[in-house]
């Protein structure tokens, strides 16, 4: 069979197998891509022989490579777990034939089970598919397409246990040492509680200053496989949210909107075009710089966001009302959402973070 030669001098082979297409790429010569080509046609009339285009067929390959690689007592463990959360999950059928039918019917099996058990399992789910990619070019996108599970409600043993004088100490350090426009980003991650592909995503129009509300409805990301920031809808009903803002923000943000000339269509946070976001890698570089020059404990966007939870725990908001004010949804019950908070309860949590805000001067 044919071999080819890439733009970049390299050989590779393709072969089609019952309908799938195998890709093998980044051969030196076309000699040795033949010859791997052959190798892996031989391997296929293994596969075919033995039926291994069915899933079950690959997952024992799948266990035998993870066998030479662990010690026995870790794959016994890992692998009675594997049959019983992803193996006894999945149909036996021809791996073309899977759908994000089949990885969602998965993922819901495991709600009932612990967070951490749930991740692993999750995890275990993604191996096996890149294991396959890897060894036999058949590519299922959709298990890194699943969404991690994640504790949505705050925890309140955990939020017990945050200093929250540390907290703010550490935030006001790197607030002071930043300039206007991070200093907002700052501000807003810290006191809305927004992700950071949320953050990204905030458009000027996404504000109403006369009912004093953040509109959150779209996010921005990066991490959608196609190589470029993309624009989509929150992947949750309970992400899509207002949150309500105290005037010092508002006061700030008015500020920062006039001073840098920003219409309703740009970016909040903008790059050297206003109609489009920040990009995720200078956000994380500017904060290093910060670290860096400063001498400053790591903190996370992330964590920054959870900074605000406890907070407004140690502040007498219970966590219900914390987790309806970041946009989660009620722990392990995936189509319930809290219930709406009250106005005396959004005000009371803005009052507080108002104070916060007057605390930064």
């Amino acid at each position: 069979m044919p071999v080819y030669k890439d733009n970049q001098g390299k050989w590779y082979f393709k072969v089609s197998v019952k309908g799938v297409q195998y890709l093998k790429r980044g051969f030196n010569s076309k000699s040795e891509a033949k010859e791997n080509e052959m190798l892996f046609l031989l391997e296929i009339d293994k596969i075919r022989n033995i039926e291994i285009v069915k899933l079950y067929s690959l997952i024992d390959k799948f266990k035998e490579h993870q066998k030479k690689k662990l010690k026995p007592t870790t794959y016994y463990n890992k692998m009675k777990n594997f049959d019983k959360y992803v193996v006894n999950n999945f149909p036996n059928i021809e791996v073309h034939k899977l759908t994000m039918q089949h990885f969602n019917r998965f993922r819901s099996r495991l709600n009932k089970e612990e967070i951490k058990e749930k991740n692993r399992m999750l995890n275990m789910c993604i191996d096996l598919f890149e294991y396959i990619d890897i060894h036999y070019d058949i590519r299922i996108p959709y298990a890194k397409r699943l969404d991690k599970f994640v504790n949505y409600i705050p925890d309140s043993k955990i939020l017990e246990t945050r200093n929250k004088n540390i907290e703010i100490d550490l935030f006001k350090q790197y607030y002071h040492a930043a300039d206007d426009y991070y200093k907002l980003l700052l501000l807003t991650v810290y006191v809305t509680g927004v992700r950071l592909s949320e953050l990204r995503g905030i458009e000027i129009k996404a504000f109403n200053f006369k009912e004093k509300y953040l509109y959150i409805y779209k996010v921005t990301t990066g991490k959608a496989g196609i190589g470029k920031s993309i624009d989509l809808v929150p992947k949750t009903e309970s992400s899509i949210r207002k949150v309500f803002l105290p005037d010092g923000y508002i006061k700030i943000v008015k500020t920062f909107i006039k001073e840098n000339g920003l219409r309703k269509s740009d970016r909040l946070f903008f790059s050297e075009n206003k109609k489009k976001a920040i990009s995720e890698n200078s956000i994380h570089s500017h904060f290093k710089v910060i670290e860096k020059n400063n001498k400053l404990e790591h903190i996370t966007l992330h964590g920054l966001r959870h900074g605000i939870a406890s907070y407004l725990y140690h502040e007498g908001i219970s966590d219900n009302d914390i987790g309806k004010y970041l946009g989660h949804k009620k722990n392990n019950v995936t189509m319930d959402v809290y219930i709406d908070l009250t106005k005396d309860r959004q005000q009371k949590i803005v009052s507080i973070i108002d104070k916060f805000i007057k605390e930064l001067d």
